[in-house]
């Protein structure tokens, strides 16, 4: 799979060891003793609804201590990220904790919504932000997973490079971002459990 370096070099900002290792430990034991809820997706309504048909992962409740660290190093890296899409950039949205298990997954689409029934919080997204937290790995292995790509369409010009999809290398403690309108999907989790961190800067 095409790593950091390939996918900075189609424009996007991408900083491997973003969460070294032990904060990745600590996120990861976090994230398998919380409690979990299904995650949502927006709808016709400008509200948040769930559709496992469309998107089937895992919100997970985190200690505040271990969401503000997330959140601090996002925050850090804030101007960078702004200077690099040329957007002006205040705050970004509570970091999401994902889970995906087995046969989870989440179908293309887009982070933003500028519609007229879209909901604020999805019109404000500038910059999606997605962080890896665990290894991944072909055959099952304790804490490791399989399947669960990050895959990421339009990075190349024309109608058939506009379709072409290219999963990310999901290095633990890596952070990947792109502008929220781009279109992208999560595979299928073979085996295990895929823990990812996402928010988007507004």
């Amino acid at each position: 799979m095409p790593n950091a370096e390939f996918f900075q070099k189609l424009g996007l900002f991408a900083v491997p060891r973003f969460l070294d290792e032990a904060t990745c430990a600590r996120v990861h034991a976090a994230m398998t003793e919380g409690r979990r809820t299904d995650a949502t997706v927006g709808s016709d309504t400008s509200e948040f609804v769930v559709d496992r048909s469309y998107r089937r992962t895992k919100f997970v409740d985190v200690p505040d201590d271990v969401r503000e660290v997330v959140r601090a190093r996002l925050m850090d890296a804030r101007p960078e990220i702004a200077a690099h899409y040329g957007a002006e950039i205040q705050d970004c949205q509570k970091p999401q904790f994902l889970a995906y298990a087995p046969g989870d997954f989440y179908k293309p689409h887009r982070d933003d919504d500028s519609s007229p029934t879209g909901a604020l919080l999805s019109k404000e997204r500038k910059v999606s932000a997605v962080i890896f937290v665990n290894p991944h790995a072909d055959v099952p292995r304790d804490g490791c997973y399989g399947g669960g790509a990050l895959t990421l369409y339009e990075l190349f010009d024309g109608t058939g490079g506009q379709k072409i999809g290219l999963p990310v290398d999901p290095e633990p403690g890596l952070l990947i971002t792109f502008v929220s309108s781009l279109l992208h999907s999560v595979t299928p989790v073979t085996h295990g459990e895929r823990c990812t961190v996402v928010s988007w800067y507004r």
